[in-house]
């Protein structure tokens, strides 16, 4: 029902901007604050991994490797360690594709 609603705003948006450029101008403007937010939470993200990363003496790279091969356990905070790096990861690749369309 969601991306329905949403295609038919788009829809409709598409039917009465007055012209293509102003159309694409405004979805340019959308699609920047969209990578904004992103830049901004890859800050966060990259920032709590590298408290996690001095606090534990090892790169997040090392860590996922460790964590993965079961060498480190199963404490609370390997899991939101490695939670962070997907989402970081995952933050990345949308930023990547949003800046790849020249936002």
């Amino acid at each position: 029902r969601t991306m329905n609603a949403i295609a038919e705003k788009l829809h409709l948006l598409e039917t009465v901007a007055p012209n293509d450029a102003l159309l694409a101008s405004m979805l340019d403007k959308v699609l920047g604050a969209v990578a904004d937010q992103y830049r901004q939470k890859l800050s966060g993200y990259r920032n709590k991994l590298q408290e996690l990363e001095r606090h534990h003496g090892m790169s997040t790279d090392a860590f996922l490797q460790r964590f993965e091969a079961g060498d480190l356990g199963d404490a609370d905070e390997w899991f939101d360690w490695e939670a962070i790096a997907a989402l970081k990861a995952e933050a990345e690749r949308k930023l990547g594709e949003l800046e790849r369309a020249g936002v």
